[in-house]
């Protein structure tokens, strides 16, 4: 069967980054300046999350990884905010052939 073209397609989790909020800072002035490193057209939705945070989606996990990897803080109005993933990988650390007991 096809895919309907009219449905809206959702961003997974793992597309998001999330930015320390500035007091007194419009949501666009975020979206501009992930814009300015990823082109606009990839930043897909932004809102305001609790805590004094700032929600990105951008079109493909790739500039995710691109913007986390390569920036560890961004400058928004003049103000270097820290950026971050919303869902960080999880890590699993795997011991095998050890002793229950250890002194």
């Amino acid at each position: 069967m096809g895919e309907n073209p009219c449905s809206p397609l959702f961003p997974a989790k793992d597309q998001a980054i999330v930015l320390s909020a500035i007091k007194d800072v419009k949501l666009t002035e975020y979206v501009v300046a992930i814009g300015d490193i990823v082109t606009s057209k990839n930043v897909i939705f932004a809102s305001r999350m609790s805590n004094d945070r700032i929600c990105i989606y951008l079109s493909h996990k790739s500039y995710v990884d691109q913007i986390v990897s390569e920036y560890s803080t961004i400058k928004v109005n003049g103000t270097e905010v820290n950026v971050r993933r919303l869902l960080n990988p999880a890590k699993r650390i795997i011991f095998s052939n050890v002793s229950v007991y250890s002194p």
